[in-house]
């Protein structure tokens, strides 16, 4: 069953179509954002405000006006601080590329580019278009999720120079939304850290999938594909609600710090998968699984979860509660993976109905408690 829900998930990734060649390109120049950061006449194939200025809002009013396939890019590093008189930034109703790749700061090795919301009650960026990229970008202190996602087959992160996003300081770091967010993928990333990768700035949660987000990836088995969740206050990774449904999590650092030994938790549970998702899959084939270490519940809590959830091949240990917690669940099954040193059991099995979950065969040593209980 695990097998193929895995190539299930994998064909769904290989079906994704490649991104076409992007029609228009916009070049911001301008950090500022407020009332004359509006584009001045949205659709002329201008990215210019009242002065000719292109700022962020200004390149994503006209790329949104406009359709199609564009690309918005970035002359220099800059701090764009968005006006909460003026609201949150457009969302990505077009295909659109926002990419800060090119103006990385490499003597830093951060991103060139922060968008800092300032506290403000919205989100950073909404990805409501088919498409979308978002590469080399800080996005912080937002009110809401750092990036909103409604639509499918967008790329969040990426493994070339530059593509990692740092998604710090907000609600949540990512919230991929609905059942029409799905074949997303989100990758090298670092959610709850700071640019350093070894100290905190933490979101409430780090990536939430919720209401029906189905078919993403999280992480991926290829080099420079892992996302580094760490931190937040609450829990790393969320998974909830009926059709949440076949969903990848694999090969990312959940409660460390990038260099794979700092001690980093997040203040609950590592993975919370809850209330109904089925077909979640926590891991994946050999040398392929996630480092769930140091968090401050279990590593990976499963409660009131839909059948068919796999934990397989992970690292999960140093956890301050359970290694892997089953409650109120049916049908999963934990399998190859080293549960080893957390503060109580190594796998627990409670409530009512739990049964049918096949624990074999993993690695269970060191743990405070039984190790299964």
């Amino acid at each position: 069953m695990a097998a193929a829900i895995l190539i299930t998930l994998l064909i769904a990734l290989a079906g994704i179509p490649a991104n076409p060649a992007h029609a228009a390109g916009y070049i911001v120049d301008s950090n500022i954002d407020d009332e004359w950061a509006h584009d001045a006449s949205p659709g002329d194939y201008v990215c210019a405000n009242a002065w000719g200025a292109c700022t962020l809002r200004a390149a994503l009013e006209e790329a949104n006006a406009q359709g199609g396939p564009h690309t918005i890019t970035f002359n220099q590093g800059m701090t764009i601080y968005v006006d909460a008189n003026v609201g949150g930034l457009p969302s990505l109703n077009e295909q659109i590329r926002l990419d800060a790749s090119a103006v990385w700061d490499a003597g830093s090795d951060e991103p060139g580019v922060v968008i800092h919301g300032g506290g403000g009650s919205f989100v950073g960026l909404m990805l409501k278009a088919v498409g979308c990229e978002i590469y080399g970008l800080y996005i912080t202190a937002f009110n809401g999720a750092g990036v909103y996602v409604t639509s499918s087959h967008n790329t969040i992160g990426g493994t070339g120079s530059g593509q990692r996003n740092v998604l710090s300081g907000n609600t949540n770091g990512i919230t991929l939304y609905g059942s029409t967010a799905n074949n997303n993928v989100v990758r090298n990333n670092y959610v709850g850290l700071t640019a350093s990768g070894t100290t905190t700035n933490p979101n409430s949660n780090g990536i939430v999938l919720i209401s029906g987000a189905n078919n993403n990836i999280i992480g991926g088995s290829g080099a420079g594909q892992s996302n580094f969740v760490a931190g937040n206050t609450y829990s790393g990774v969320v998974i909830e609600g009926a059709g949440t449904d076949s969903n990848l999590v694999t090969s990312n650092g959940i409660g460390l710090g990038t260099d794979l030994a700092t001690n980093l938790p997040n203040g609950n549970d590592g993975v919370l998968i809850k209330d109904g998702p089925s077909n979640t899959f926590i891991g994946g084939a050999s040398n392929t699984g996630n480092f769930i270490t140091y968090n401050e519940y279990s590593g990976v809590n499963i409660t009131r979860g839909g059948s068919g959830t796999n934990v397989g091949w992970n690292i999960i240990g140093s956890n301050r509660i359970d290694g892997v917690a089953i409650y109120s669940t049916t049908g999963c099954w934990i399998n190859n993976n080293t549960i080893a040193s957390n503060l109580l059991a190594g796998v627990r099995v409670n409530g009512v109905p739990a049964a049918g979950n096949l624990i074999w065969p993993n690695s269970i040593t060191g743990n405070g408690s039984k190790g299964i209980w």
